[in-house]
């Protein structure tokens, strides 16, 4: 069974353990508390104590949720195969004239202050909840914000896929009578394993925290697999 994740002050803590100062405003994502109801019987005799295991429902993650994604190069990948790597997670379309490519900017703008042997187990995956964004047209946005590495992911989902998705990452998208989107901005970061670690707004990437989040992240990686 998975422990829990890190609360807000349990990474803040490792964070500075490892030279990483996060700030509180981070959203840190735990485990919904299962509620145990108890019920009032008027009699019987008291059931024996069980003190076998009991099967314990695995959260969700992105990793687990069976969606399936078309990348920029055209393949079909099940988000299943990108398990196993500390990730930076979002969701976009490529028309966006504004949030969009700004969340993508201040991605590449945090990587840039991480060293390269940190960087190195870190990938990056932005999927589109646009239709409209087939492999060419996401080639064309990779290449617009100069992505080359193979570290990230930009591809698209059908729209079932996409919200299944966005319920999990906490992106809410809805299409616009012009062809546009009103959508949220979020970024998650997740755990090799899948858990997620924190969830940061889209106007917060900017700014210092968010990358001294990805150190910690990766920093706990490390640990887990030294």
């Amino acid at each position: 069974m998975r422990p829990n994740p890190p609360t807000i002050s349990g990474l803040a803590r490792y964070g500075r353990a490892m030279g990483c100062a996060l700030a509180p405003a981070l959203l840190f994502a735990a485990p919904a508390m299962a509620q145990t109801e108890h019920h009032h019987h008027d009699a019987g005799p008291a059931a024996a104590p069980d003190y076998a295991p009991k099967a314990q429902a695995a959260s969700p993650t992105p990793f687990t949720l069976g969606v399936k994604v078309t990348r920029s190069d055209g393949m079909v990948i099940d988000l299943s195969a990108l398990k196993g790597r500390p990730t930076i997670m979002t969701m976009f379309f490529a028309s966006c004239p504004d949030v969009c490519p700004l969340m993508t900017e201040n991605i590449l703008q945090a990587e840039s202050q991480i060293p390269a042997d940190e960087l190195q187990d870190l990938q990056v995956v932005m999927v589109s909840f646009d239709d409209r964004d087939t492999p060419a047209v996401l080639d064309a946005y990779r290449k617009a914000h100069g992505i080359m590495s193979p570290r990230w992911t930009i591809a698209s989902a059908s729209p079932a896929a996409s919200r299944t998705l966005g319920d999990l990452l906490g992106v809410r998208f809805q299409k616009l009578p012009n062809g546009s989107y009103s959508h949220t901005a979020m970024v998650d970061l997740v755990a090799a394993d899948g858990a997620i670690l924190a969830r940061v707004p889209g106007p917060s990437l900017a700014d210092p925290e968010f990358q001294a989040a990805i150190r910690a992240m990766l920093s706990m990686s490390s640990a887990a697999n030294p």
